[in-house]
């Protein structure tokens, strides 16, 4: 037998496995839970009183029934059966129903499901999620194998480096752009899209006798509302359509990240990168909803680019994307910068500090505060009394200098949470808990990168770089107690340091590159392992 034979029967054998777990993981999920709920909507006959009705109820396991309107409720099916169905729809007391096929004696496919009632829900989510997962990937498997029997040698030259094509990168990007349509077009809006996004962008008018084009939305700059006044112009006003050009902008800021990394760490560090920012809970929720965070990470992304591109060939023009980008960024969030002492303060170092003899800089902090010059004066000019949050209410936040477990929260919610519980006997307050959290296996992986890089001696100009911009931001929102909440806004928040993914990714990218031995198949393993559950929450 070749060598390409035994290249294909590997991933032959390797989608067939990919099949037989998925088809475990999904029997378990039947089993052990039964079939998943579904929302349905109930029309009892007239004379059907409040006791007959709670028996029916029971007898047909309908749950959390919500009166709408007369004689219609809305219920959780737990038990969505063909028999349940059936005789569901054939009792006398059942008028009508919604989300049933009343011939077919099931539910309709566009039935809303809801979660299973355990105490433990991630469990037949993550079961059902990683059987889809793994059904897809024994397709590629087997599409793999049948492709190497018709081409052999094709999928090694995939792994190849090319400086203008990565086919591993492109399947990357698919994947993504899959589980972020998939997870735009099914979840529900949450506050921050009911209050903020979408409301702001309803504001906005292009129109010449009616133009709005607002500068502040209630407690940030408001370029997020016209990135979601975007999308529904485009794409229309459903859910996706109001989510499709966050979907797309979150894309991006991963090739920028690819980009990056390849440039620095090379293409197998940069494929890791790319990865590892795609197939997170936190970044995989954020970069599909319409909310400020795709457009903040978006042009924060594009000045970490910029800048770090100047890091490596010390040109000026460099210089002054960042400060655009940056400027750009404040839009979204007023925190961005932050990231100006970061690269002011990578200047220093001995090989960039002739810089400051230069024009340039001084330049480019300048173009920065006129690009947020707009807003400055919105500021300056507007009253204390105003509904809107300015920077004062802003800086009332900050409680003073004091250890904060927010940080360290956006790496690991749960974890955090079960240790200040341990010792305290109480949880931290979250009020940005309908956020998605990465997982406390990844967050440990990216965390674990950067301690490494940080002991890690001699640094490339690069590392030390993202370190410092890791450190900086996280450093600074950990060192500051929560304090007044003026307006409504939040005293504290997990989601502060999220423009801190985007340094520990390429880091963790780099040290996955660079494992070798066991400890590569280990450290892969891990990585992969994470980021499947990741996947599996989404799909879930």
């Amino acid at each position: 037998m070749t060598r390409q034979h035994h290249v294909a029967h590997r991933f032959f054998a390797a989608g067939l496995l990919c099949w037989v777990i998925a088809g475990a993981m999904y029997g378990t999920l039947r089993a052990t839970f039964g079939p998943r709920p579904v929302v349905v909507n109930v029309r009892w006959a007239p004379g059907v009183d409040g006791l007959v009705r709670q028996w029916l109820e029971r007898r047909y396991r309908l749950l959390q029934g919500e009166q709408r309107e007369g004689r219609t409720w809305v219920y959780t099916l737990i038990d969505p059966s063909r028999a349940n169905v059936r005789a569901l729809v054939g009792d006398a007391a059942v008028e009508d129903t919604q989300n049933i096929d009343r011939t077919a004696f099931r539910v309709t496919f566009s039935a809303p499901a809801r979660p299973y009632p355990t105490s433990r829900p991630w469990i037949p989510a993550r079961l059902r999620g990683l059987s889809i997962l793994c059904v897809f990937m024994g397709l590629i498997g087997i599409s793999l194998g049948l492709l190497e029997r018709a081409a052999p040698g094709t999928t090694a030259t995939w792994s190849v480096s090319r400086p203008r094509r990565d086919v591993i990168f492109g399947l990357i990007l698919l994947a993504a752009l899959l589980l972020r349509l998939y997870f735009a077009t099914t979840a529900g809006y949450i506050h921050d899209e009911e209050n903020a996004s979408i409301p702001g962008s309803q504001t906005i008018s292009f129109a010449p006798g009616n133009l709005q084009l607002p500068i502040r939305g209630r407690n940030h700059p408001a370029l997020p509302a016209y990135f979601v006044k975007a999308s529904s112009m485009l794409f229309g006003t459903t859910p996706l359509g109001y989510r499709l050009v966050h979907v797309l902008a979150g894309l991006c800021t991963i090739v920028m990240i690819f980009v990056l990394a390849r440039q620095w760490y090379g293409p197998v560090a940069a494929r890791w990168a790319a990865a590892l920012l795609a197939f997170n809970e936190y970044y995989l929720g954020v970069s599909a909803r319409a909310t400020a965070h795709v457009p903040y990470l978006l042009f924060t992304g594009a000045a970490v680019y910029a800048f770090g591109r100047f890091v490596s060939v010390q040109r000026a023009a460099y210089l002054y994307g960042a400060a655009v980008a940056l400027g750009t960024a404040f839009y979204s969030k007023e925190h961005s910068a932050l990231l100006l002492p970061v690269f002011l303060v990578t200047l220093l170092h001995a090989r960039y500090r002739r810089w400051f003899r230069s024009p340039h800089v001084y330049l480019a902090c300048a173009l920065f505060f006129l690009v947020i010059g707009p807003d400055l004066l919105w500021n300056l000019a507007a009253s204390e009394d105003i509904r809107q949050a300015t920077y004062g209410d802003h800086l009332q936040r900050m409680g003073g200098i004091g250890l904060s477990p927010y940080p360290f929260m956006f790496y690991a919610r749960d974890g955090v949470q079960w240790v200040h519980r341990l010792f305290t006997g109480s949880g931290i307050v979250d009020r940005t808990a309908e956020y998605l959290s990465m997982n406390s296996a990844l967050g440990a992986l990216l965390l674990g990168a950067v301690l490494m890089a940080t002991v890690r001696r001699p640094a490339p100009d690069s590392t030390r770089f993202l370190l410092l911009l890791f450190w900086g931001v996280f450093g600074f929102f950990a060192s500051i107690r929560p304090g007044d909440s003026p307006k409504d806004l939040d005293p504290a928040s997990w989601i502060w340091v999220d423009v801190t993914l985007l340094p520990t990714v390429i880091l963790a990218g780099s040290l996955l590159a660079g494992a070798t031995g066991r400890f590569r198949i280990a450290a892969w393993a891990f990585a992969g392992g994470a980021m499947l559950y990741a996947g599996a929450g989404i799909l879930g």
